[in-house]
């Protein structure tokens, strides 16, 4: 069982707190960069396509944006979102609810939203009271020796967006999303190289979540590199509460050994400040090659698949769709519908809202001549969505006639 004693007095876990301290009191230079995606709502449209450079964990705090705006312009609002999330009005408390995941999904047609959204929904109209409900995940998470059976089942939510709504309710919870895991793993990296280690620590294994650049490539949020490997979160409550709990331990240490700094007031602050540092690292932690990597696969794309202007940009949305589904699929099966996959990446998700250009998208992501993403248990639905999607004039819904057919992803398959 995991004990909050027995992680923060492990030897691993200390020698990285202090590492963090480190960075943090000295200013030590982690000198990570990235490049911005062009079409990206998360920072300042001067920063698109360009390369963004973090020389320390303050930088990256002093240049946190997200929406577009600065860390104060974000502080403002979520500090209105947090005081309204500890009400005990259920109404009020559901409002609020709905904010943070607004403020946390970008916008209220995001899949992190709309999914999580339908569940507090759900929650409700089977009468059940949403304090209560927060209070006692919360409660376990807290707890000195959590028992996270709870979140195996359906009974309580952790993902990246209720991480934030737990932070913002409750003291001492730090946000746990794709961002802040990369940055995390990107971290413990750079530790066990400093103390050649030759693998990763068991307690430093914090679990890390897919984000795959627009125009496709790879995974932007992996930080796996050679013998020093991370579980994935594969969209498991389970997984994303154990390793929240221990952000939680780790950096709640951090900030009330390092003292004061980067002008903050408090501890809650503190933790809030180098959550910030971390989401602004964890944007990206793939490295300059694998971008080069990312930017001739996007080019051979649209050199393969160019129809029209508008048609370049479908197929960029099909590799967006897919690098959510990637995140989506459930762990332990193999095998799905394409009714399910479309459940799993609906409309609206990346915010492709336009019906013509979500049926391509799926149409694209379903074929195989145009991409390598699936195989087919029944061949002959395969050929029927291949032909189509050659077509200049096509049908971009035939693939809804095929619900009932299975796919598998070609990592699975045996040949």
């Amino acid at each position: 069982m995991l004990s909050k004693e027995s992680y923060i007095t492990d030897s691993d876990v200390i020698g990285f707190k202090n590492y963090l301290i480190n960075l943090i009191k000295y200013n030590i230079t982690i000198n990570h960069s990235y490049i911005v995606e062009r079409q990206n709502t998360d920072f300042p449209s001067e920063y698109a396509g360009r390369r963004f450079n973090i020389t320390t964990l303050e930088s990256a705090f002093k240049n946190y944006s997200w929406n577009r705006e600065s860390y104060e312009q974000n502080k403002s609002k979520l500090d209105n979102i947090s005081k309204a999330l500890k009400t005990n009005d259920e109404q009020n408390l559901y409002d609020a609810c709905l904010a943070c995941l607004e403020w946390g999904a970008g916008g209220t047609g995001i899949a992190l939203y709309t999914r999580n959204k339908t569940w507090i929904d759900e929650k409700i109209n089977q009468g059940i009271n949403i304090n209560k409900l927060l209070d006692d995940a919360h409660k376990q998470m807290s707890s000195n020796q959590p028992d996270l059976d709870s979140f195996t089942s359906d009974q309580h939510r952790m993902n990246s967006g209720f991480t934030k709504i737990y932070a913002l309710r409750y003291d001492d919870f730090i946000i746990y999303d794709s961002r802040v895991a990369a940055a995390l793993g990107l971290l413990v990296v750079k530790y066990c190289k400093s103390n050649n280690l030759n693998e990763i620590p068991e307690n430093l294994k914090f679990h890390y979540a897919h984000k795959y650049p627009n125009g496709g490539g790879i995974d932007k949020r992996n930080p796996c590199i050679g013998e020093f490997q991370f579980p994935k979160l594969n969209n498991d409550s389970r997984k994303h509460a154990e390793s929240n709990i221990k952000a939680n331990w780790l950096l709640g240490d951090v900030v009330s050994s390092a003292g004061k700094f980067w002008g903050t007031n408090d501890s809650s602050e503190r933790l809030r400040a180098l959550e910030a540092a971390l989401f602004m690292v964890g944007y990206s932690v793939i490295t300059h090659e694998s971008e080069v990597t990312v930017k001739s696969s996007t080019e051979s794309y649209s050199q393969n698949d160019t129809e029209s202007n508008n048609g370049v940009n479908r197929v960029a949305n099909a590799d967006r769709l897919w690098g959510v589904l990637q995140g989506e699929w459930p762990e332990n099966e193999v095998w799905l519908t394409i009714e399910k996959i479309q459940q799993l990446i609906p409309k609206g998700t990346e915010n492709i809202d336009n019906y013509g250009s979500y049926n391509f998208a799926m149409l694209t992501l379903l074929s195989t001549n145009r991409r390598k993403f699936i195989v087919y248990e029944d061949k002959a639905v395969e050929q029927p969505i291949n032909e189509e999607v050659a077509k200049t004039n096509r049908n971009n819904g035939i693939w809804r006639h095929h619900s009932n057919a299975r796919v598998k992803r070609l990592l699975n398959a045996e040949e």
